[in-house]
């Protein structure tokens, strides 16, 4: 089955729906993954409006513009989304943009396809790099931090209660070099009820050890507010507290207003269509003054 093929764009109507897309709109999605969202964009914005994508996975941004091609006008750009300011810049769009769409999951290409370990369900190097061609991989870390140090990050960025146990098996069974490595660590840590929550939270803390997300999320937030107009949205899809804990807080500010007072999740329909959307939240924001 082809790459994006996979691809099941997450609460897609309500994000269309909650910020309203109209023919000739300026978009940016800052997480352009496969262009599901991008696609349903652009079909309300054209012919006139402009559709900008951004994504750090080349393999994701080839995907995207096949998906994309003939059915609108689109520029796409191999960055994150804490770059969406300097691309606004370039393209003279600069507080001129009527939607940002940041969704936070991971795409179906990178978890089953990339070959970069951020799956524990595939034995593939330890990398979870969103651009492998940045950065140290999650091994890195793995082989050189701490047991204070590993037990700390698996507690702070996956919130899991055998963080402890698990920094003492990594440690113990050095070097961690696949996922199969990590994998086995986690299981000789925790009983095997808690194995699949556990692997879980583990391999999200290192994936957002590895690429910052939360301290980019934090500036990605920020320059989504300079490049909006006034009365422009922001749509945000979270997957975990921590991430929903930080928008939570930036739809407080006194030059937002949120349009959603508690966050939006998915139906149990599409939860049964889509069992990896279970835990998404969407909140949209819109820019005052």
């Amino acid at each position: 089955m082809e790459a994006d093929k996979l691809h099941i764009p997450v609460l897609l109507k309500e994000v269309v729906d909650l910020t309203s897309p109209s023919p000739g709109d300026v978009v940016i999605d800052g997480t352009l993954g496969m262009g599901g969202h991008a696609e349903a964009f652009l079909h309300r914005i054209a012919p006139s409006g402009l559709l900008i994508g951004l994504d750090k996975s080349p393999e994701s941004l080839k995907i995207a513009r096949r998906r994309l091609e003939g059915k609108g006008n689109f520029r796409l750009f191999n960055v994150g989304f804490e770059d969406m300011g300097r691309i606004a810049e370039e393209l003279n769009v600069m507080g001129k943009v009527d939607i940002v769409l940041l969704d936070l999951g991971l795409s179906s290409f990178l978890l089953e396809h990339s070959g970069r370990g951020f799956s524990f369900r595939r034995d593939e190097p330890l990398d979870m790099r969103f651009d492998p061609s940045s950065g140290y991989p999650a091994s890195h870390y793995l082989n050189t931090l701490s047991q204070e140090e590993l037990a700390r990050i698996i507690w702070e960025y996956g919130e899991e209660r055998f963080s402890r146990r698990i920094a003492r098996r990594i440690v113990e069974n050095r070097p961690m070099e696949t996922t199969l490595d990590l994998v086995r660590a986690v299981e000789m840590a925790v009983p095997r009820k808690y194995w699949n929550r556990a692997l879980k939270r583990v391999f999200q803390a290192f994936r957002i050890l590895v690429n910052r997300e939360l301290d980019v999320l934090k500036v990605a937030l920020n320059e989504a507010l300079r490049v909006l107009k006034p009365g422009g949205r922001l749509a945000v899809i979270s997957y975990h507290s921590l991430e929903d804990r930080i928008v939570k807080m930036f739809s407080k500010r006194g030059d937002v207003e949120a349009i959603t007072r508690r966050p939006v999740v998915p139906s149990a329909e599409e939860v049964e269509r889509n069992p990896r959307s279970r835990s998404a939240k969407l909140r949209v924001i819109r820019r005052i003054g």
